[in-house]
Order: C-alpha cells, then structure tokens, then sequence
C-alpha cells in the first residue's frame, strides 16, 4: 500500500520525466549521477545529455527510457555538507536534485548544463567591469568570469519573465553557429532581469570603423562583402531573419584587421516561420509524388 508521500513523489516524478525511446547519438555529455529516491537514499544512474534533453539510460521493459527537456528550466547548482556537490533541475513546484560524485565531475556537468539551462546567480560567477553600450532591449557589460579570468560581453535586459522576444532571441542565438555571427555561451536569470553571456567583443563597431579610417581597400572590401554574403546564405539556410542589418550591429573582433566582425543584436531577428511552412508542404508534396 502506498504512502502518501509515495504517491506525492511518483507525480512529481510523472511531471519532470517523460518516456522516450533510448538513444545516445546525440549526446553532448554522459556521466554517472545521483538522485534521491523516494525513501531518500541517492540512486545511482548513468545519464545522457543532448542538445534539448537530459535522458536517464535506464530502459523499462518497452525498451523505453525517460527524458526532461532541459530548455527554459532553471539550473541551480549547490554544495551540501561542504562535500555534496549538485544542483537542481526545475521548478518550485516540478524539480530534481542530482548529486555528482566529484567536485570535477560536478563542474563538467555544470559546463555543458550552463549552454542549455538557463543559470542562477550571476554575481556567482561574474564581475562586471564596466558599461559599454545599449542596445535595443538591454544594456550591454564587459565582464569577466571568476573561475577563468575569461573576458564576457553580458547582454542585460531589465525583464522579470521571459517574453516571447527574449525568447526568441535566445533560441536564434542558441541555433547560429558561425564565425561571423555572436556566440552565446549562457544565460541567467534573477529578480532584477535576464543576462545573456556572449563573445568578448571589440567596443569598435564597423561605422566607428569607418570613421577612423576614412576609407578601406578595395581588396578589404571585397573580403568584407564576400563575408558578409557568406553569413547571409547561412542565415538563410537556418531560415533566420536578423531584420536590423547596420554599420552599428557589425562589432569589429580585431582592432588590427578590417575584415574581422561579427553580428550582433538578435533582439529584433526571427525565424521566417513562412519560408519553413512552405518547404514542409514541398516536402509533402513530393512524399505524394514519389
């Protein structure tokens, strides 16, 4: 007969779980883990993580494992009794707390759980060192991560939710990988806003550039159109529209080379929702046809 605390637990463990057929193909990272069982003792799992999920390797009889999309839960990393390092995966009212056996393995984990989640505690990991700009929904800090000494541009933006713009703005920056264009590296949130972590950039943008130099080379402009054709096409293959292409959004990388930038401000960029809905009815079309 179950308590009902059992029955407390198992629909907790319904909400943060959900079933899904094993595979491991796509996996970033996997490790063993510790979670609390129902009686309190640590379980001992093997877990996968992938890009959008953490799946627990443990398949039932339908060969069916179990899954937790990672995107949008907060990740609160902590240490119990000065030797228990962990953190927890969701919400106030759906989470689970998972034990590493190591202070090491505890911070692979973190670093790749960092570029899905979304972080708690900046002021943890970061210092701010100073003010270098605005955009179009935030204010943009120089800061340096504790742990490395790395140098971070930090994106903050005075919001205590995450609106749909914010969260598009997020996934597309999440989606891009490409030298010419921002990297985001993590995202955190607190009472006072949201904090999104990107590439050290240059405070030079492209039209300060252009004033300081007075004129380029034709061999440096046509490196520049020839990258910026580049990055477009990859845009387009992603189906992503910045919308706000100007001299300001080039952030130069290297104040020696002139031909060296990358793209900033996602604030006002979309996916072309229109272009995807019409390359799956070309997809189905050509399902009918063949």
């Amino acid at each position: 007969m179950f308590r009902e605390s059992d029955i407390k637990s198992r629909k907790e463990e319904h909400k943060f779980w959900s079933l899904c057929f094993s595979t491991t193909n796509d996996a970033i990272y996997s490790g063993k883990l510790f979670e609390s069982s129902s009686s309190g003792a640590l379980k001992e799992s093997w877990f996968h993580l992938t890009s959008h999920y953490l799946v627990k390797n443990k398949s039932n009889i339908n060969g069916l494992s179990k899954r937790s999309l990672l995107i949008w839960k907060p990740v609160r990393p902590f240490v119990k009794n000065c030797h228990l390092y962990g953190f927890r995966i969701g919400y106030y009212d759906c989470y689970k707390e998972f034990y590493a056996e190591s202070k090491e393995v505890f911070a692979e984990w973190l670093k790749f759980l960092s570029c899905i989640g979304i972080m708690q505690n900046i002021e943890e990991d970061f210092h701010f060192l100073k003010e270098i700009g605005k955009g179009n929904i935030g204010t943009i800090f120089l800061a340096e991560e504790i742990n490395t000494h790395t140098k971070y541009t930090v994106k903050y933006i005075k919001s205590n939710k995450f609106d749909e713009y914010i969260i598009n703005e997020i996934n597309i920056l999440r989606t891009l990988n490409h030298p010419n264009a921002v990297k985001l590296y993590k995202v955190y949130e607190s009472d006072a806003g949201i904090y999104i972590v990107l590439d050290n950039l240059s405070e030079t943008n492209l039209f300060q550039k252009i004033v300081d130099v007075k004129n380029f080379s034709e061999k440096d402009c046509l490196v520049f159109a020839k990258k910026i054709m580049e990055f477009l096409d990859y845009f387009n293959s992603l189906n992503i529209i910045h919308r706000d292409i100007k001299l300001e959004n080039f952030a130069m990388s290297s104040n020696a080379g002139n031909t060296d930038f990358k793209l900033i401000d996602f604030s006002m960029a979309t996916f072309d929702i229109i272009t995807i809905i019409l390359d799956v009815d070309r997809l189905a079309i050509l399902h009918l046809r063949y």
